[in-house]
């Protein structure tokens, strides 16, 4: 019984190593969104304070599609070898992280897009 643990331990090690690569490029882009998530509750906080210029909005706005667009694009085209077995995992990994920035950008344009303009 330990033989075959200790193979199937190897071989997830194996695994992961060769996936490190693409797992870490997928993290690095959810990390980024996770700053973008902060940065923009930050932003729904001040504005319920005090209102907001139309143009600060439409710069906040313009600024935050600009970044979530290249994060997807970045996530788009991280390279997922299809013949590896953990390709679908990795898929899913990647694709959660598209699911959340378009979460996020939904949420930008409702409150964009709202009455907390002047």
């Amino acid at each position: 019984a330990n033989a075959t643990t200790t193979k199937i331990i190897l071989m997830h090690n194996s695994m992961y190593v060769q996936d490190k690569a693409t797992i870490d490029l997928i993290i690095q882009q959810s990390d980024k969104l996770n700053i973008l998530e902060v940065e923009f509750n930050g932003i729904k906080q001040e504005g319920q304070q005090r209102q907001q210029k139309e143009s600060d909005l439409l710069k906040l706005k313009s600024k935050y599609h600009h970044q979530i667009t290249e994060l997807c694009c970045k996530l788009d085209s991280i390279d997922i070898d299809t013949s590896k077995p953990t390709s679908t995992s990795l898929r899913q990994m990647r694709k959660k992280v598209l699911q959340r920035a378009d979460l996020l950008e939904k949420s930008m344009n409702d409150y964009f897009s709202s009455s907390h303009q002047e």
